[in-house]
């Protein structure tokens, strides 16, 4: 207990605005060059230990997939900062969208309550682990504006949402908690441990490590972080990043 209230007290998210022009169905436009000045200011950042991206972006974004290639490669002096994106949520066997299915990013998908891919996430080959994305409890705006309106008054500023955005973050999270516990750790290590550390689970064929539906599993924070506090050199994994 004392170690997870350590870590929920010494990690910050810091939220970087992307887009302009939002509109009530929830699209909104950007460019390269705000894609990449997001991208350059986490670098300029030292205490950045991962980065989160829950949405789709042009694959000619040529700028910002450099940018992204600097995080992982420049990132937190040389170590190198973890980067994830939401593998999307239209249920496909396959995704091609940037930047999930850019090599440098891993892409994270959603798991159920039963341990199995929610029916909602996009897999396939490109799919790096899993995370919770089904019923996710999250905080909501209060009264007619809200997602949900509650009988319970005390209840009316929370809500439940499905989706692969909520599942990327907390694969980002645990990256984030294995690097505080553990600074010197980089961004391959923290790749394979968390590769290596992800359950198994949902009965699927994990050849090689990987299944098509859960990639290498459901992220297991415990494991990941007490492999990080351990100080393992864990074996190299090779499918994302070459």
């Amino acid at each position: 207990v004392s170690q997870s209230r350590y870590l929920v007290d010494k990690i910050r998210v810091q939220f970087l605005k992307v887009g302009y022009n939002h509109t009530s169905s929830g699209t909104w436009n950007t460019s390269d060059a705000i894609m990449t000045m997001a991208v350059n200011k986490a670098i300029a950042n030292t205490s950045c230990a991962a980065i989160s991206m829950s949405f789709r972006a042009s694959s000619a974004f040529t700028g910002f997939k450099n940018a992204l290639i600097n995080a992982k490669v420049n990132g937190r002096g040389g170590k190198g900062i973890p980067l994830f994106a939401s593998s999307g949520n239209d249920g496909a066997s396959s995704f091609t969208q940037a930047p999930g299915a850019w090599p440098e990013v891993m892409a994270v998908g959603s798991s159920n309550s039963t341990n199995t891919r929610s029916s909602f996430s996009n897999y396939g080959t490109n799919l790096f682990a899993a995370a919770p994305g089904s019923s996710i409890l999250t905080t909501d705006r209060t009264g007619g504006k809200g997602y949900s309106v509650n009988v319970d008054p005390s209840l009316d500023a929370v809500t439940y949402f499905n989706g692969t955005s909520a599942s990327c973050r907390a694969m980002a999270g645990v990256a984030a908690s294995m690097i505080l516990v553990s600074p010197t750790l980089t961004e391959p290590q923290v790749r394979t441990i968390l590769a290596q550390t992800s359950r198994k689970l949902g009965g699927y064929n994990y050849t090689s490590g990987k299944s098509l539906e859960l990639g290498y599993g459901i992220v297991d924070q415990n494991a990941a972080v007490a492999a990080a506090i351990a100080g393992v050199t864990p074996t190299p994994c090779y499918r994302d990043w070459e």
